[in-house]
């Protein structure tokens, strides 16, 4: 991750922070557009598109996110996370299986 992209980023989660995910969006998208192949910053997007009560939008971020790194349990998490907002359960479930098995100690392998 550049360093803009880090800000930008950092920024971004201080305003989900601060219940202002419609402006996390944004800089969200900022961050993605400084570094477009971040997975980290996708998962991001998952968060504030969830806290918008936009499922679909954060689905499409954590298909996205999870193309970008397959091997990092994050994104299935959020990809979990916006299927359960969907009211599709038994694919959240797939997902959040998939998180355990790619992060079986329970560490999480964000990095």
């Amino acid at each position: 991750m550049s360093s803009d992209s880090s800000t930008v980023h950092e920024k971004a989660w201080a305003l989900i922070s601060l219940d202002r995910p419609d402006e996390a969006v944004k800089l969200f998208y900022e961050a993605v557009a400084l570094d477009p192949e971040n997975a980290i910053t996708h998962c991001g997007l998952v968060a504030a598109f969830i806290e918008c009560d936009e499922p679909e939008r954060a689905l499409a971020s954590a298909d996205k996110a999870i193309a970008l790194d397959p091997e990092m349990d994050w994104g299935f998490r959020q990809r979990s996370e916006a299927l359960l907002n969907l009211y599709r359960p038994e694919e959240a479930l797939t997902a959040a299986n998939e998180a355990l098995r790619l992060d079986a100690n329970g560490t999480g392998n964000v990095p």
